[in-house]
């Protein structure tokens, strides 16, 4: 199913939780079905709660780096590629985490190693610079970038 559950007519729904119960079926025995009294279906995640997800993991992030002389500031592209490739439908934003910490937290941890914090505070900013997918092109050439100090460094997938 593609969108919410909500937006459903009554015939529709009840086809739904038909072809969810059959599933259910298949995957557990009896025995352990019998057991739970209600089943719960959740609608999968629209895209501002997506983003709005993704900009309060940058804004702990953020937080964290300023006690390090460090600012973050950040393009609205940045948000658009980690909402897209940091969800799925089985797994809706658990991934979103695990992406920002690998594509966004550690390039920045690895560079202000390199950074003498004491005397200075440094600004990162980071963007997304390429391509994405498209009906032509399934490959999503897009890569953040980050730019210290006007230094900047391309961090690939």
């Amino acid at each position: 199913m593609k969108g919410n559950f909500k937006d459903l007519t009554d015939r529709d729904r009840q086809q739904f939780e038909k072809s969810m119960e059959s599933e259910l079926q298949n995957e557990f025995r009896p025995e352990f079905l019998n057991r739970i009294e209600n089943k719960i279906i959740f609608n999968l995640l629209e895209r501002n709660v997506i983003e709005e997800i993704a900009e309060k993991n940058l804004s702990k992030i953020s937080d964290r780096m300023k006690r390090q002389n460090l600012t973050l500031s950040y393009e609205p592209s940045l948000i658009q590629y980690l909402s897209d490739v940091g969800t799925d439908v089985k797994n809706g934003a658990r991934p979103l985490e695990r992406l920002i910490k690998r594509k966004v937290l550690a390039p920045i941890s690895a560079k202000s190693l390199t950074l003498d914090k004491s005397k200075q505070t440094y600004n990162v900013h980071l963007w997304v610079d390429g391509e994405a997918p498209d009906d032509r092109h399934r490959k999503d050439l897009r890569q953040i970038q980050l730019d210290i100090e006007g230094e900047m460094d391309a961090f690939f997938s």
